[in-house]
């Protein structure tokens, strides 16, 4: 082997071990970037979670807010009351039939 292949080699070698660290180095930064990743996207859940349950409470609160109102004598007539009621005892009574079987 002459002199200029052992250069050659040797500056083979060292690029080799660089492409192998810069490699070594992307892949850790990667793998904390996928972690945190995971992590924010755990927390998102938890928040969704969180804002759905505070919606449908809401949501509760508003229906009831409707009824009060129209029981009341509020903005709508007899006629909305009346079938608004109606629907509700509909839903207790799917309600106890499905308690009862």
């Amino acid at each position: 082997m002459t002199t200029d292949d052992s250069i050659l080699l040797e500056t083979f070698r060292y690029r080799l071990n660089d492409l192998i660290r810069a490699y070594n180095k992307t892949r850790e930064e990667f793998e904390s970037y996928r972690q945190k990743a995971a992590e924010e996207l755990q927390q998102k859940d938890l928040e969704i979670g969180t804002l759905k349950e505070q919606l449908a409470e809401i949501q509760g609160k508003y229906a009831s807010l409707q009824v009060a109102r129209s029981i009341a004598g509020g903005e709508g007539d007899a006629e909305s009351t009346r079938e608004m009621l109606n629907g509700l005892v509909r839903e207790i009574d799917k309600c106890i039939a499905l308690l009862n079987s």
